[in-house]
Parts: C-alpha cells; structure tokens; sequence
C-alpha cells in the first residue's frame, strides 16, 4: 500500500510536457539513458559470448582434454546464449529511445 502510493506520488505528480517548472525532477530521461547504456554493454557481452564459442579461445583448458562431442555441445549452446543476449540488448536499446 505504502509503495503504491509512493509510486503515485512520484510518477503523477510530475509534469514532464513542462520543462521549465520540473527542470531535474523527472526520472524517465535517466532511465532512458540507463536502459541504452544497458543495452550497450548488453549487446558487447552478447557479442563476446558468441565469438568465445565459436572460436573457442582455448584460455584456461587444453583443447586435447575434452572430447569433441562436448566441445561441439558446448558451442552449440554458448553460441545461442550469446544470440539470445545479443537480442535482449538491442531490444533494450531499441526501448531506450522511447523512454522520454
């Protein structure tokens, strides 16, 4: 109850068409901008998860320790991680710029 009148409070009492009279008090440019930031480093993981399956930087394990068949598993599954996080990321910066 608390929380939903403190929510009311701060969304509906602000006049964001005004800029004059709520100069710095509105909060939907700074989420704005966090969900492009978010879907900035979102899309970069993204990005590196895809390019470590695929490639298979072979940093922390010899190549020759592990069958192929995991190998293969493995990379079949990072590389639709990576996608899936790729996508999350753009939807969130696609969804940044409506946010006003």
């Amino acid at each position: 109850m608390y929380f939903e009148n403190a929510i009311n409070n701060i969304f509906l009492t602000v006049n964001v068409t005004d800029v004059n009279s709520n100069n710095g008090s509105s909060i939907l440019p700074f989420l704005g901008f966090l969900l492009f930031l978010f879907g900035i480093v979102t899309i970069f993981v993204g990005l590196m998860l895809t390019s470590a399956a695929k490639r298979q930087w072979n940093v922390f394990y010899a190549p020759h320790d592990i069958s192929t068949v995991d190998i293969k598993e493995k990379k079949k599954k990072g590389v639709m991680k990576g996608r899936i996080i790729y996508i999350l990321g753009l939807i969130m910066l696609v969804a940044s710029f409506f946010v006003k």
